[in-house]
């Protein structure tokens, strides 16, 4: 073991989960505009209440653009102020057991696009101040061959928010559905992100995953890089070959083109901020420059 991953996929939840933070929400509110009163006049919308009692935005909020806006963007605030601290936290009582193991933990809610907007999914922002590295998981899983390059946005936003810590995909993968013509696909699909990997400067990836066979919990999906007897399957070729590629020194390319990002302008919702961002990365690349992401706020 090198390093514990304290997080997968991690997001507040449904409505229902989402409100055993409401207390904390409010009291964010309080500490930044006095009271629910002020902040809803600077937001000029009513803040959400559920059985009268102030709570979070409601899904549709959390997923369309309305009048409820700045009040959804400061709820994003919060979410990353309350995830940060908590992480802190989190990180603080490890470290106390073990000072010797890294500590990362998988943000890949947030990187997989909209789809799981309404269960805000944590920002890789909110986690990477006290963690070792930053962990981005498997991105835009449906982009193949150049148009998979967008996914190096990813990388570059977790050097921006990591401040130069290491950036490592701690997982991303390919269902075969257990069936010869997929595996070869899953072979070509890796191909493609270990070269988008080693081009925008990610320090290392981790496959999902090692065994092979049908999982009984999620409908018979196969990302296994053997089969269910143990034998290699067609992807392993291309671990094996990239594998020399990422565990040899190198250094990280150096931007000669700055991709400028506010989040505002996205309202913090990081599935807008990666889908422009990642557009003007490919962009960039497309003409030959090397991109780097530049944001307020971070040095």
């Amino acid at each position: 073991m090198f390093a514990y991953d304290i997080a997968w996929e991690p997001h507040l939840g449904f409505p229902d989960e989402r409100r055993w933070w409401d207390g904390d929400w409010e009291r964010w509110v309080v500490g930044r505009y006095g009271n629910a009163e002020n902040a809803e006049r600077e937001w000029r919308h009513p803040i959400p209440r559920f059985e009268d009692a102030v709570t979070g935005p409601s899904d549709e909020q959390l997923t369309k653009e309305g009048p409820w806006n700045s009040m959804v963007m400061d709820y994003r605030r919060f979410v990353n102020d309350l995830v940060e601290e908590k992480y802190g936290e989190a990180v603080k009582m490890i470290r106390c057991i073990d000072a010797n193991h890294l500590i990362g933990a998988r943000c890949g809610g947030a990187t997989y696009g909209p789809g799981l907007d309404h269960v805000v999914p944590l920002d890789l922002w909110s986690t990477a101040e006290h963690l070792d590295f930053v962990s981005p998981e498997w991105g835009f899983p449906d982009l193949v061959g150049e148009e998979s390059r967008r996914n190096g946005f990813h990388t570059i936003y977790a050097h921006c928010v990591g401040k130069g810590k290491p950036v490592i995909w701690v997982e991303f993968g390919y269902d075969t559905r257990s069936d010869s013509r997929r595996m070869q696909e899953q072979k070509s699909r890796y191909q493609d992100f270990y070269e988008m990997a080693l081009e925008s400067g990610a320090n290392g990836v981790v496959a999902w995953c090692y065994p092979g066979g049908h999982r009984v919990d999620e409908s018979g999906s196969d990302f296994g890089i053997l089969d269910a007897d143990g034998g290699f399957r067609p992807v392993c070729d291309v671990i094996k070959e990239y594998s020399a590629k990422f565990t040899q020194p190198r250094t990280r390319p150096s931007p000669d083109h700055w991709i400028t990002l506010d989040r505002e302008l996205y309202l913090w919702r990081y599935s807008k901020i990666s889908d422009y961002g990642s557009r003007e990365y490919l962009k960039a690349l497309k003409s030959g420059r090397i991109p780097g992401l530049k944001m307020p706020g971070i040095e």
